[in-house]
């Protein structure tokens, strides 16, 4: 379906200029072919539709069903509306990631191996 592949870019593009002049990344939710097929499941689901990487940082777009956000408030993670509930959990496994990393960094004395 190479049509909804260009409006998909084109929407992606939208967005990222957008993001742009506000001046801060945001989660955004994408249409995309999978999430179709996922949209109505009671499964939790979540997946990254595009990114972009730039020296302020890297800003992710994402795609989720209600079920994942209905799951991410079962274990407490919280926000305004669903976008927010994302956007927390994100952040949460984001620090947990840097807080591992920086053990491991810590555990190697600052020497160069392989994560695990």
């Amino acid at each position: 379906m190479k049509w909804l592949d260009n409006w998909i870019k084109k929407r992606a593009d939208a967005l990222e200029a957008k993001q742009e002049a506000a001046g801060k990344p945001q989660l955004q939710r994408v249409v995309s072919d999978e999430s179709e097929l996922w949209r109505d499941s009671k499964e939790p689901w979540v997946t990254i539709i595009g990114d972009t990487v730039t020296e302020e940082g890297i800003q992710l777009a994402l795609d989720w069903n209600d079920a994942f956000v209905k799951y991410l408030k079962s274990q407490g993670v919280t926000g305004a509306d669903e976008t927010q509930v994302v956007q927390h959990w994100l952040a949460m496994i984001s620090k947990q990631a840097s807080d591992k990393l920086g053990q491991h960094y810590n555990d190697t004395d600052g020497k160069v191996s392989e994560y695990q």
